[in-house]
């Protein structure tokens, strides 16, 4: 690809990464690492022509049985059944084919994909508050403006080259 001047790599991780699933140390921490390792190999890819991509399918597997998702959440398997009918394996492959496409111009992002919907995740910050010498007592008084987050923007590859 770097002799080429071009490609698309797609890579695949859980939601599991936002600590969303209880019991999931291991696997979530692995999961962050991939979204990652996505995010940082798309602003390397950036000068080569490299476009890095992931898409994070919702989509009915083997860790998404009744009986495992009954131990995961401590519920009876019972209150799965049924729920993840919709989400059909073959219905995230449009968003990996998209990724993947020549015509494809998205770097760095993620897609979530599963049971007919598409949506973008996304990473944000806010301003927060500055200080020359930040104690532990601004941080305190100064919370709800550090955990604001209506005037947030979106941190994207192109946003972290030009902040250099």
């Amino acid at each position: 690809m770097t002799s080429a001047g071009y490609g698309r790599i797609v890579n695949t991780f859980s939601e599991g990464a936002l600590g969303t699933v209880p019991k999931n140390t291991s696997y979530g921490s692995a999961k962050g690492g991939v979204f990652g390792f996505t995010r940082t190999l798309a602003l390397d890819g950036l000068r080569l022509g490299i476009k890095v991509n992931a898409v994070t399918p919702r989509a009915n597997t083997r860790l998404a049985a009744p009986e495992v998702l009954a131990h995961t959440y401590d519920l009876p398997p019972e209150t799965f059944k049924g729920v993840m009918d919709t989400m059909r394996p073959e219905l995230v492959s449009p968003a990996a084919v998209f990724l993947a496409h020549e015509s494809c111009e998205l770097n760095g992002e993620t897609l979530v994909a599963g049971a007919g919907q598409i949506l973008r995740l996304a990473v944000i910050e806010n301003e927060g508050i500055t200080r020359e010498n930040v104690t532990p007592e601004d941080i305190a008084e100064n919370l709800e403006s550090i955990m604001d987050m209506s005037a947030a923007h979106i941190v994207n590859v192109e946003t972290l080259l030009s902040s250099v």
